[in-house]
């Protein structure tokens, strides 16, 4: 039985493996890199079910209707350091995300009423490394691609109360950050030179999001979150150039017109329920129409 258990999550690595590689492309459906949304340990530890968890010492940067149950002040942070390796008969793969993974305050107003909050943390991140080898005219060469950088979330809300079993709440969000993309090409033959092609765009925009959390029966919480469609300003900047032993040659830099990219609506809804005050059942899902 622990075999078939084992065979089942080496699996499932597998496919969130493929999803890696295929999915994190500068130009690709996620083309502002791969979303985070689990930015505290309790969340990373609920495996992001936390849309619907009413906790009095986390801030829920995502649905800021749980707000109202933070009843002192609260000042968070915390770090993330993730490697993902993959490996296949077309080449191979390296996902790494090392971070600070964000800060955040909360400042009860009227306690269990109204609480404000706010915070900086990672909207995606953009950070992986391919090569594949080849050959022209018996001339050997292995190709690279590098990805670094990302996406930052500064946000501002509160979370009220109404009545005790209902709250509502909204966030104010900037979003900001740089994406850079790196090509090259290493010739074993000092016949040619190496050349290394770089793309660089940096992105910013604004969004609202809004939150509700209800319980309708006692340790029973249901929970959701939208954030409506918006729009992110970028401009690319292109770097061309060769590589001679340690020398880097620029041939060309030059900035192109800024331009705007349509994130699309971005919602989720979650429950959850505690059983004699010991265990908590809890469940989360989100979707992005890319």
């Amino acid at each position: 039985m622990t075999k078939k258990w084992l065979q089942l999550f080496i699996l499932m690595l597998m496919i969130n493996f493929s999803n890696q590689l295929f999915s994190q492309s500068f130009f690709s459906s996620r083309g502002v890199g791969e979303r985070i949304d689990d930015v505290n340990g309790q969340t990373i530890g609920l495996g992001g079910a936390h849309l619907a968890v009413p906790d009095q010492f986390q801030i829920n940067s995502l649905n800021p209707a749980t707000l109202v149950n933070l009843s002192i002040s609260r000042l968070s942070g915390s770090f993330l350091h993730q490697n993902i390796w993959s490996k296949s008969k077309a080449g191979n793969g390296f996902s790494k995300y090392n971070n600070f993974n964000g800060v955040s305050l909360a400042i009860p107003l009227k306690t269990r009423v109204l609480v404000a909050a706010a915070g900086l943390s990672p909207y995606s991140q953009f950070d992986y490394s391919y090569s594949a080898d080849g050959v022209i005219n018996d001339y050997h060469y292995t190709k690279y691609m590098d990805a670094e950088g990302g996406i930052n979330k500064t946000y501002a809300g509160f979370g009220i109360s109404p009545i005790k079993e209902l709250s509502f709440g909204v966030y104010f969000n900037y979003f900001f950050g740089k994406l850079v993309k790196k090509w090259r090409v290493d010739y074993v033959s000092d016949l040619f030179w190496d050349t290394s092609d770089n793309i660089i765009r940096k992105i910013w925009g604004w969004s609202l999001s809004y939150g509700v959390l209800a319980s309708p029966v006692k340790s029973l919480h249901l929970g959701a979150f939208y954030m409506p469609q918006h729009k992110l300003t970028y401009q690319d900047k292109i770097e061309f150039g060769t590589i001679k032993g340690a020398n880097f040659f620029r041939v060309s830099n030059y900035p192109l017109a800024k331009s705007t990219v349509q994130m699309p609506n971005f919602w989720g809804a979650g429950v959850s329920y505690v059983i004699k005050k010991r265990f908590r059942i809890a469940s989360s899902y989100l979707t992005e129409q890319w």
